[in-house]
Formats: C-alpha cells, structure tokens, sequence
C-alpha cells in the first residue's frame, strides 16, 4: 500500500488510523504518509466516517483496503458506523462466484457446531445486525428468510465472520425456540447433520 492509494481513500472516507502490529512498533498513531516506496504490512486501518460520505465511496475504500489485507495482512475497523454501513462492509470485504450474488453462509453455535449451510445477501446481511438475528436470503421464498418467523424457532446473533479467503461467512448464533425445541433444521433437530 503506497502514498497514493492511501491518499485516494482518505479523501472518500475521511480520517485513517493506522495501527502497526509489527513487534517493532505497537503505538496508534494517526495517519502521516510513508514514504512512496514504503509497503504497510499488518495494520489496523481505522476508518472514521464524515457524515456526508456515500455508502457507495465507503465500500469501494473499504473494498479496495480489503485486497491490500488480503495480501499483507490486518484488519479494518469503522468508527460508529451505521448497520447498513457495516453490512456492506462486510459484503466489500467478500467476493463470490455464484452468478446470483449470494455468499455461502455457515451457521453455527457459539461452541462451534455447525448447524446448517444457508446463503447471504447484502440486505439480509444488513437485517440481521440491524435485528441482531439470523437472517438469511432464500432462494425458494426468493426473499429475506428471517429465521423462527414462521416455526418460532428464532437465533439471537452473535458475530459475523469472513472466512480467510473472503468467499463464506460464518454467523456465531444461539438457537432458540418459543416451543421449548431449539431446532435450526426444518426436520425439527438442532442441525442439519
């Protein structure tokens, strides 16, 4: 990551803290640009986001840091972002190869249990942290799926996650059911294995 492209998504997304995790050097500082030669490796980019900044500007900054992390390693985070805000970070930060968008989304329990395989969208990704459940899109409703609204048997979310290559989620939930049954698979039974 050069001057330049530092540069470029300053001037969409405001402010840039840089956090260097390298053992040399583990002290915040705000943004200074390096020298043009210079590569950053392993940093903690601290989007803080101005007001008047359009999604579509965020997410291609967050997406175009996304690839330099992808490479060198780090993390981005996002000063008081909104729920739509963060959910189409997480989508930028993602790439996927079905010709309907959707992104392989695993569910599992807090200790790791898979529970089942389902598929994201961006708008059931944004639903679901603005609701703090599972939401999820379906392909045979062709909608938003939000779980337990028809059998009752709801999740509470927990964290989202993408996977190390950027092509999955992973969604940390609790199981819950109005019935006494905690059941995520339409069979009624706690997973689909």
């Amino acid at each position: 990551l050069d001057t330049k492209s530092l540069v470029e998504i300053t001037s969409h997304v405001g402010t840039i803290s840089i956090q260097i995790t390298d053992p040399l050097s583990s002290s915040r500082t705000e943004w200074n640009p390096p020298p043009v030669s210079k590569k950053i490796a392993k940093c903690v980019f601290q989007l803080s986001l101005p007001d008047e900044l359009s999604n579509d500007d965020l997410t291609k900054s967050v997406a175009s840091l996304s690839k330099v992390i992808g490479e060198n390693g780090g993390s981005i985070t996002l000063v008081d972002p909104t729920y739509e805000q963060l959910g189409l970070c997480y989508a930028a930060c993602m790439k996927t190869d079905r010709p309907d968008g959707l992104y392989t989304t695993v569910v599992c329990t807090r200790s790791n249990e898979a529970l089942g395989l389902v598929y994201s969208s961006k708008s059931s990704i944004i639903a679901a942290l603005q609701c703090g459940r599972g939401v999820y899109y379906s392909r045979s409703r062709g909608g938003l799926w939000r779980k337990g609204d028809t059998s009752g048997h709801h999740q509470t979310l927990h964290r989202i996650d993408v996977d190390c290559d950027g092509d999955a989620l992973r969604f940390t939930v609790t199981q819950n059911g109005d019935d006494g049954v905690k059941a995520f698979c339409h069979l009624n039974t706690l997973t689909c294995w």
